[in-house]
């Protein structure tokens, strides 16, 4: 049931928000591949062809079965999900014990909300996509420690399903390197990863380098050169921004907790693997150098498994509570309050539904663990015990002055004392009870929040930037050809997506620009440098002249670019090329679309 909850859950979730940007414009190649386009020609990306074949199926689903694409491409990426969540399932009932029921059921539970619940706008995403077809992989190496017999087909299925993951960027290799090299250490033969898992994902990797070789020397003869010299050089982020992210610290809190429960775990090996793998996948966010969201699903996810193994099975070593305990409350809500502790108060106030539905369901597992024998009435009764007199807290000291400041403070103390007094029938102490319960706040209260934060931002920007653009191409003449102007590949991608237009643009977003302008502003000119910016601008100036589109936006407000120069015009930038100041002369300025602080457009129609 906990399970169903959460696919409806994220459906719903689904629902409000827009296709991502990212998202859409790989559906737009993977259609143009369909139609015979090709790398250079038609579109400019860095990303291998097998993220656009994973993504034509969708587009199949549109036209045989007339769904939008949004809708088609949410199922399909449900039906993978479910794949693996059903192959997980058929794992963890061999690694789990069988009187470790509620461990499992917890443990799936939080498999399912890293698949469904915490991707939201970046939904179907490449680094989303290597979490889905690669957790069956990690579970099936835990039992390969335990000496588990696995039948040949299925871990060959489940070697297949990996490598689609693994062989959408050449990074994410890094996970079965760093967990068969853990596999070879701990078994101790150097030729232990010659197992049937492990040549399928190595059959998808070979097979579709063959391809790309073969079918797509474009990619390997222009693409892979540019982005080598160039992508990283526009977009990339410094290391220090990298490891400070927020999102990062947490994932540091998992593994310090994974590595404090490693010592009482009864589950050593997959809880080890667990915190390889959350290595690997931030070792991979690293080698990627940009802080997007997406980049650390992967991450995020498997921490959010780890902390639930660990909360699971926390609940049963109250012995070893005086020993990890102190590390946990000293630590741990230390680096929560550092790290969020300035926006929770508004997270109450904005939101109390959201704030008292996560400490009913986090009391709710507490409850069911600590008193096997508790009947649906009495869960439901000890739960509301604890949420009434907190609520009737947290009302009464927002109100009073004296109190207002701490009210989080005093609403969560309440709780927590509350819930400690309620869970003496197998703990024998309220103190220990309230440590547990501390412990599961502190381990899930972040997740929580930052999920809600990341929602709302995608919320608004739907309603705030792609609902006032769509209002304005509902004014222009239908199927009409755009192109963008921008850093910011967020206009362009949902915009065609959800109006009659056509993109007709061969890079996602102008991310080249970037790079060029830094060079520009120190005055770096390498061997390439001019060659490539000449190449880049060509492009751009090709494609206005070849796509002729109708309508041109330009971004009058990219701040990336205008943090590097603040004087940064993409017209006068790109004049500096002779072909696109005569392509050029065939547009006129049409009007400005504006909403501030969000964006501004200049639009130019051909004439």
């Amino acid at each position: 049931m906990g399970i169903l909850g959460i696919y409806f859950f994220a459906a719903f979730l689904q629902q409000q928000l827009f296709l991502n940007w990212d998202v859409a414009y790989h559906l737009h190649m993977a259609r143009l591949l369909l139609q015979g386009g090709t790398y250079s020609k038609d579109f400019f990306a860095p990303n291998l062809p097998i993220i656009l074949y994973l993504y034509l199926p969708p587009l199949f689903l549109q036209k045989y079965a007339h769904l939008s694409l949004p809708l088609a491409f949410r199922t399909y990426i449900f039906v993978w999900a479910s794949i693996s969540l059903g192959i997980s399932a058929s794992l963890t009932a061999l690694l789990f014990k069988q009187q470790d029921g509620f461990k499992r059921a917890l443990f799936l539970l939080s498999i399912a909300c890293s698949f469904l619940l915490i991707p939201l706008y970046d939904f179907g995403q490449r680094d989303h996509l290597l979490l889905l077809f690669s957790l069956p992989y990690l579970l099936l190496v835990a039992l390969r420690l335990e000496k588990h017999k696995i039948a040949k087909m299925f871990a060959l299925t489940i070697g297949v399903l990996a490598g689609f993951g693994f062989a959408i960027k050449p990074q994410f290799l890094l996970l079965p390197l760093i967990l068969e090299a853990y596999f070879m250490y701990r078994e101790k033969n150097a030729f232990a990863w010659w197992r049937a898992e492990v040549a399928g994902f190595l059959a998808v990797i070979f097979t579709h380098a063959l391809l790309v070789f073969l079918f797509y020397t474009d990619y390997v003869v222009i693409v892979a050169p540019f982005l080598v010299r160039n992508y990283y050089h526009s977009i990339g982020t410094s290391l220090p921004a990298l490891l400070g992210n927020k999102l990062v610290l947490f994932c540091y809190s998992a593994l310090f907790f994974g590595g404090v429960l490693q010592a009482i775990s009864s589950y050593k090996k997959l809880n080890a693997l667990l915190m390889l793998g959350i290595v690997a996948f931030l070792l991979i966010y690293i080698l990627q150098r940009t802080t997007f969201y997406y980049h650390l699903i992967p991450a995020f996810g498997l921490s959010l498994v780890l902390l639930s193994l660990g909360f699971s099975q926390g609940l049963d070593y109250y012995r070893a509570t005086a020993r990890f305990g102190r590390l946990l409350v000293g630590f741990l809500p230390f680096l929560v309050l550092v790290q969020q502790l300035g926006d929770s108060w508004a997270f109450l106030i904005y939101s109390p539904a959201t704030f008292f539905s996560f400490l009913g369901l986090l009391f709710c597992l507490l409850f069911i663990n600590l008193e096997k024998a508790t009947t649906l009435w009495q869960l439901a009764g000890k739960v509301l015990v604890v949420l009434a007199p907190s609520y009737l807290c947290f009302y009464l000291a927002l109100r009073t002055p004296f109190f207002a400041s701490h009210f989080f403070l005093i609403t969560l103390a309440v709780a927590l004392s509350l819930a400690g007094l309620l869970a003496t029938k197998k703990t024998k102490s309220p103190g220990k009870g309230m440590l547990l319960a501390l412990i599961g706040v502190v381990l899930f209260f972040y997740p929580v929040y930052f999920s809600y934060s990341i929602f709302w931002r995608s919320v608004l920007y739907k309603e705030r930037v792609l609902n006032g653009l769509l209002s304005f191409m509902k004014t222009q003449p239908p199927h009409s050809a755009i192109y963008v102007l921008s850093l910011a590949g967020n206009y362009s991608s949902p915009l065609f997506e959800y109006s009659e237009s056509h993109l007709v643009q061969r890079f996602d977003c102008l991310w080249p620009t970037l790079g060029f302008l830094k060079s520009d502003v120190k005055g770096i000119s390498g061997s390439h440098y001019a060659a490539d910016k000449q190449f880049y601008m060509n492009m751009i100036a090709d494609d206005l002249y070849l796509q002729k589109p109708d309508l041109v936006f330009v971004d009058e407000r990219d701040s990336k670019l205008q943090r590097v120069d603040p004087h940064f015009d993409y017209l006068v930038f790109f004049k500096g090329n002779e072909k696109f100041r005569e392509v050029w002369k065939s547009y006129r300025y049409l009007t400005e679309v504006e909403a501030h602080p969000y964006y501004k457009l200049a639009v130019f129609r051909r004439v």
